[in-house]
């Protein structure tokens, strides 16, 4: 259904409050909701977006009757076919009727003033200076203004090096529209838009901030994250403009002017061209395109997912570019769980100390303890379930299905080496490197030992993606001493959600699969020792060889739905 009059006009008022920076909530959330539900609403939206830019980029002087004659340097048609839609849809000017008794005494005092017919010049001139008046107001209300407006802040950024102007700038300066560009010669920086919008640029890149809802890129690449109240959002380019209709998604501008337009979440629309020959297509999720600089020809290209820096945060040394998985071994050792950790790492179960790898038979205190100098590990402990709640939390979960053991442990929890590894030899369908390549990453937990993590520790480093699993291997080392016997726990808030009892053969790998939600807050390994007794022998220990490896332990990311 096309649209009528009121609802075009409604749709150039909201455009107008949006390009003045006056728009507010409301009007943000209606424009938002006449876009999303009507077709001819956006394409109308796109149109009127089109012809402001190109407003924008005209050259304003004053010119010669003849200079005005030249239709090399008048408007484009597509801004004289919206005007003319505007006409359309502005409102009536109703002229008050002269008072009869005037008309009758001015008929009886003046003699009656001759009447010329208008001739087609005096019809064109009154035209062309009505429409003058109208082009004014609307230049005065579209074209830049020279006035300072904060639009953005410099929200955070790892490595920033800006050019000369731009040296003082740190998280938590402020942006002002229509600023000179910036120069980012390395690191990468995150704008948050006072709409909310966030847009994380990766150097090198020149940028200008042009308003509160629209960003040119000359040169580098940026992924742009934009909420529903700020749908609308632009990014113009050498040659293309991208406009959010409520999406995430990423573009690259190279040193030649080529653009290249990837779509991860929502829809954007494309428009492309110069300003004689304009295109535009929809461009949805999970779909890319590429600009010519020398033909602006549109081509499909694959979509990349892991190609933008979607979030920074340089408290943790986080680069997240979408990866769909974290390791916990890495997370163990101190990481944000994207190989940022040490290479080693061992933490004392007894008191929570980091030290050094220790190898020796040594009785557990019985006690919950938590791991300071690890922000997303809650803590270790020694399992025993003798007559007593075995603690598997800082919120005092309990682990109630806890067996008994000896209290013993001889590794100290730790994240797996080299030489510590299950054997996938002749074994299919396993996502792991094969037996001659490098070891994957691994976790160690020596019976009898738990090691607790914090999962919205994690969340608050994460606040673009949702855990939804945890995902493992699970077995004895093959290059255990002897066969061992334990059982492997996992918990979710101290409740049971997977169980492996008496694994003995060396090398044999186990799936694990525990699907998480949003409320699960801390998730915990355990293994205990299988119920042997200490016998009298030389390896008389119940956990001899009970070498248990998590190998390739992750936490499984998606992309949040966008809100």
């Amino acid at each position: 259904m096309s649209l009528d009059r009121m609802q075009k006009k409604e749709i150039m008022d909201l455009l107008v409050l949006s390009l003045e920076g006056e728009a507010g909530a409301d009007d943000l959330a209606l424009l938002k909701a006449i876009l999303r539900d009507s077709d001819e609403a956006r394409d109308y939206y796109i149109q009127a977006v089109s012809v402001v830019e190109n407003i924008r980029k005209m050259e304003w002087a004053i010119e010669t009757a003849e200079s005005l004659t030249d239709s090399s340097d008048s408007l484009s048609q597509e801004f004289w076919n919206l005007f003319a839609e505007q006409e359309k849809i502005a409102p009536a000017i109703h002229l008050q009727k002269e008072n009869s008794e005037t008309q009758l005494i001015q008929k009886v005092v003046y003699p009656p003033v001759e009447k010329k017919p208008l001739s087609r010049f005096s019809i064109a001139t009154l035209i062309l200076s009505a429409a003058a008046l109208v082009f004014i107001l609307i230049f005065v209300k579209v074209a830049p203004v020279n006035r300072s407006v904060e639009v953005a802040t410099l929200k955070d950024s790892i490595n920033a090096r800006w050019g000369q102007d731009d040296m003082s700038m740190n998280p938590g300066d402020r942006l002002i529209s229509g600023s000179n560009h910036s120069l980012l010669g390395g690191g990468i920086i995150t704008l948050l838009f006072d709409n909310d919008a966030t847009v994380t640029i990766e150097g090198p890149a020149e940028f200008e901030v042009l308003s509160v809802d629209r960003l040119k890129l000359q040169y580098g690449q940026l992924y742009s994250i934009v909420p529903k109240q700020a749908i609308g959002f632009s990014v113009t380019t050498p040659n293309a403009m991208v406009i959010d209709l409520g999406t995430q998604f990423g573009i690259q501008v190279d040193f030649r002017g080529n653009t290249e337009l990837h779509v991860n979440k929502g829809k954007t629309m494309l428009i492309s061209g110069d300003n004689k020959s304009k295109m535009s297509q929809e461009v949805r999720e999970g779909a890319a395109r590429k600009v010519s600089a020398l033909t602006m020809q549109v081509s499909e290209i694959p979509c990349e997912d892991n190609v933008f820096v979607r979030q920074i945060d340089s408290k943790n040394d986080l680069i997240w570019r979408g990866q769909s998985a974290i390791d916990l071994s890495d997370v163990f050792c101190g990481g944000n769980g994207l190989g940022t950790g040490l290479p080693e790492g061992s933490i004392d179960p007894i008191t929570g100390e980091i030290l050094k790898f220790i190898a020796e038979d040594r009785e557990g205190s019985g006690q919950y303890v938590t791991v300071r100098q690890r922000r997303f590990v809650d803590g270790v402990f020694v399992p025993d379930g003798h007559n007593k709640p075995v603690v598997v939390s800082s919120q005092n979960h309990v682990f109630s299905e806890c067996p008994p053991t000896n209290n013993v442990y001889y590794f100290d929890p730790h994240k797996g080496i080299d030489a510590d590894r299950l054997n996938f030899d002749g074994l299919t369908g396993i996502d792991v490197p094969a037996a001659d390549a490098e070891s994957p990453a691994s976790l160690m937990l020596h019976a009898n030992l738990g090691v607790t993590f914090d999962l919205d520790a994690i969340r608050e480093v994460y606040p673009l993606a949702d855990i939804t699993q945890f995902k493992s291997w699970v077995g004895i080392s093959s290059n255990a001493i002897r066969e061992g016997n334990l059982d492997v726990w996992v918990l979710v808030d101290g409740q049971l959600r997977y169980s492996q009892k008496q694994i003995h053969e060396k090398g044999r790998p186990y799936p694990i699969r525990v699907d998480l939600k949003s409320s699960d807050r801390f998730l915990t390994l355990a293994v205990t020792d299988g119920g042997d007794k200490d016998v009298v022998i030389e390896a008389g220990r119940a956990t001899d060889s009970d070498w248990c490896l998590f190998v390739q332990p992750e936490l499984q990311l998606v992309d949040k739905a966008p809100q």
